[in-house]
């Protein structure tokens, strides 16, 4: 599959897509980056030979407007996972959002 990231560790979602099996050729972009027509044609041509093309979620939104509907791609939410300290953190949102949030606030 052709992976296609820009996020601040591209090479790590590679790295994800081939520990759960897959033959993964990485196409990596700078975090942030502002894809353009010429971009989305490299890598049409460069899907022509693998079975699969994966993005980012937050890659597909920027691709969105340039990807041709024809061509499908595959698009990975990813979640993340603490380390360390993630019950700290989940009670701190909660708390926040208990004491800050009314029903009526939107």
């Amino acid at each position: 599959m052709l992976a296609v990231s820009g996020v601040a560790n591209p090479d790590s979602f590679a790295h994800q897509l081939d520990r759960l099996g897959a033959s993964v050729l990485p196409v990596t972009y700078a975090d942030h980056h502002h894809y353009s027509q010429g971009d989305v044609a490299r890598l049409l041509s460069a899907a022509a030979a693998v079975d699969y093309v994966v993005t980012t979620h937050k890659d597909a939104v920027k691709l969105r407007r340039l990807w041709p509907a024809r061509t499908r791609a595959l698009v990975a939410h990813l979640e993340p996972a603490w380390e360390s300290g993630g019950d700290f953190v989940s009670n701190q949102i909660t708390d926040l959002l208990t004491r800050h949030y009314t029903p009526d606030m939107y």
